[in-house]
């Protein structure tokens, strides 16, 4: 079992170090060797966050009426359309390199994925399968959204143990050193502006923005807010445009500070799309808020009473049979049609 499996050295890796904190680590991306097969620590973490957040939405819908079966089925078909749609969105906007490489263009275990294509491409899979198997899409959405918030949360660890995704030049307390942000700038000079090409050759040391900690604790803020926050929403909807607004403001911000965003010219579309996002859920909340007011607002955004979820099989035989003890408790207006739904949803 020994010669099979064994753990990667942490003194092997690339050292990293935040000169103004005190802490100097060493970081090994590889994490297990299994025979030929090596388990990076960028997938164990990614891998970890999308469980958790998948674990998050799942409970959650089941709060908020929805079965949680289907959702499930739903999340997972999502992730793999965000794949999909996250490869998709980088090499459109990276296509003057890909359009001299095509063979490179299902590459992803190459790198090579964008956070927002990820998105579009789940919420499109999303809608269509709530459409389909009638579920109720915004109110699923609500639900989900705060696992995706963990998920970024979590994942974005990965990132520093590759030590990349990290912003330009900073001098401030918690800067971020490595060997390998002196190799990234050493290939592309031009990314540090107010230094020569010849300047940022000669530099080593070069401290930057850890811009993945930055999103990692935004989101992670996000999150814990939506958890305080679920009880107290007023309407259908209001978590999901919280949702946009959080990220789309962090990343507006954040993405002004990394040197590897995607551009449409001399356009970050990244941030761009972010800023657009977060302005936009502002005027749809208020907009929202201003129907409920004027008692305008479409049914679907009523909160109401959320339906409880199908009960286990087991579950449910206890509960009829004890649903004669139950029915004199009731109103005598609405006794039988409220047993035969929920005889309904016990089958």
């Amino acid at each position: 079992m020994n010669g099979l499996i064994h753990f990667a050295d942490p003194a092997l890796g690339t050292s990293l170090s935040f000169p103004g904190l005190g802490l100097e680590l060493s970081l090994n991306r590889e994490a297990v060797f299994i025979g030929p097969l090596t388990i990076y620590w960028y997938g164990i973490i990614v891998v970890t966050g999308i469980g958790l957040g998948i674990w998050y939405a799942v409970w959650r819908a089941g709060q908020f009426g929805i079965d949680r079966d289907r959702i499930t089925d739903v999340i997972l078909y999502s992730v793999l359309a965000a794949i999909v749609g996250a490869r998709l969105y980088y090499v459109a906007f990276s296509w003057d390199y890909y359009s001299v490489h095509p063979e490179e263009i299902i590459a992803v275990w190459k790198g090579g994925i964008a956070f927002y294509g990820g998105v579009i491409g789940a919420l499109l899979c999303a809608a269509f399968l709530c459409r389909r198997w009638k579920l109720p899409l915004v109110r699923g959405t609500d639900a989900a959204l705060g696992g995706l918030l963990l998920g970024q949360s979590i994942g974005r660890w990965g990132n520093f143990v590759n030590i990349e995704a990290f912003g330009g030049y900073f001098e401030g307390p918690w800067r971020m050193v490595s060997p390998a942000v002196d190799r990234y700038f050493h290939l592309r000079p031009d990314l540090l502006p107010g230094f020569s090409p010849e300047q940022v050759l000669s530099m080593s040391d070069i401290p930057v923005h850890p811009t993945f900690f930055y999103e990692s604790a935004w989101t992670m803020l996000g999150f814990l807010f939506l958890v305080w926050y679920t009880k107290r929403r007023r309407f259908t909807g209001e978590l999901t445009l919280f949702y946009f607004f959080w990220n789309g403001l962090g990343r507006a911000f954040i993405e002004g500070l990394r040197t590897d965003s995607l551009t449409f010219g001399s356009i970050r579309v990244s941030q761009l799309l972010a800023a657009l996002m977060a302005a936009a859920s502002v005027l749809l909340w208020l907009l929202a808020r201003k129907r409920l007011k004027d008692g305008k607002a479409p049914a679907w955004m009523a909160l109401g009473e959320i339906p409880p979820v199908p009960l286990p099989q087991a579950a449910a035989e206890q509960d009829v049979s004890g649903a004669e003890e139950k029915a004199p408790v009731q109103s005598s207006g609405g006794n039988a049609p409220a047993q035969r739904d929920d005889d309904d949803e016990k089958r």
